[in-house]
């Protein structure tokens, strides 16, 4: 089997510009602005004190956050007996399908009630702890105005 020469002389003229899709801007076309503020650079914090308090309230919502998933687990684990029928739209309908079938490839078994027994008891753990803050009084609210 032959090794194939590469044509340098073609690639050397792609890299210099001679390409027909990349070609260099013309002489005349207004060069754009360029940017030098790094937009990607994080906020810096001006002291300790204040590194320990953003610490502490991130440490506050994380430990937040844990104790409602095991509260919603816990709900969730319970079996339910009360029924609850909901009029979804094909939309929703389709999202959920989506959301439980890509679920269920990383667990072994998950249902569309389980799924919406969970968002029903994040609803509810977060009305608790917020009140007219929670998400659920702010859509209603929208809704109504």
């Amino acid at each position: 089997m032959s090794k194939k020469k590469l044509n340098i002389e073609s690639v050397t003229n792609e890299l210099q510009g001679a390409s027909k899709y990349f070609e260099r801007p013309k002489d005349d076309a207004p060069a754009l602005p360029i940017r030098t503020q790094n937009l990607t650079k994080p906020k810096e914090i001006s002291n300790n004190k204040d590194s320990k308090i953003a610490s502490k309230q991130a440490s506050m919502l994380a430990s937040s956050q844990d104790s409602m998933v095991q509260d919603i687990r816990k709900s969730v684990k319970e079996v339910g007996k009360e029924t609850l029928f909901l009029r979804l739209t094909p939309e929703e309908k389709n999202q959920l399908k989506d959301i439980v079938y890509s679920l269920s490839k990383q667990r072994s078994k998950i249902s569309d009630n389980e799924v919406g027994r969970i968002a029903l008891n994040y609803l509810l753990e977060d009305y608790k702890a917020s009140g007219k803050n929670s998400m659920l009084a702010k859509v209603i609210e929208a809704l109504n105005a």
